[in-house]
């Protein structure tokens, strides 16, 4: 799927609402029968199940991984160009249960995390190192010696954690996200910060 966006969606029990979770717990298990989908998974299917309407909405997307616990459940999606942000709020509302989503889609510079307690969904901060050969001549190389020295996407959960995987992997030091980003302008390394 061309610009194709990596959803991870989390539904979840609100206190005293078990009854309506485990409701979207058997919906998603008739839907979409075993763990890693191989066969038809559009995210339609959920809709039509519930008897929601799909006109009006976006769902352009395949959920393409579950995992079911007693109190949440996560689905993997690919979506088409955007997150199916309203289609996750139609569901949330439907079966009365909580959810936050992540989504990137790179082309289109989408990285959205709404999980701001980060309880289930921790990602603040993404970096991508595109390997090349010039740089191993310098920090950045150590750099990317030390992540395996191939293109690499590692994920963080705070600022903290994002600066001082810099600074012990590649001995550089940045005050700031914007500051590391302005210490590679070539594109040999992306920062984005999931908002």
């Amino acid at each position: 799927m061309a610009n194709c966006c990596l959803d991870t969606v989390v539904f979840h029990s609100l206190e005293g609402c078990q009854e309506d979770f485990n409701r979207l717990k058997d919906a998603v298990s008739a839907c979409f029968s075993i763990a890693s989908i191989t066969s038809d998974a559009s995210f339609d299917r959920l809709f039509i199940y519930a008897g929601l309407p799909t006109d009006e909405i976006y769902l352009r997307g395949t959920m393409v991984h579950k995992d079911i616990q007693d109190t949440c459940l996560t689905l993997w999606c690919d979506s088409c160009w955007i997150p199916l942000s309203d289609a996750y709020r139609m569901i949330s509302e439907f079966y009365h249960v909580g959810y936050v989503y992540c989504a990137e889609e790179p082309g289109c510079g989408i990285y959205v995390n709404t999980d701001a307690s980060g309880r289930f969904l921790n990602n603040r901060y993404k970096v991508i190192l595109y390997w090349e050969e010039e740089v191993f001549d310098h920090s950045l190389g150590t750099l990317m010696q030390n992540a395996g020295g191939d293109d690499a996407d590692f994920y963080f959960p705070s600022k903290d954690k994002l600066l001082q995987w810099f600074e012990e992997n590649g001995g550089i030091t940045a005050s700031s996200a914007e500051e590391l980003s302005a210490m590679f302008p070539n594109e040999s390394v992306a920062i984005h910060l999931f908002e």
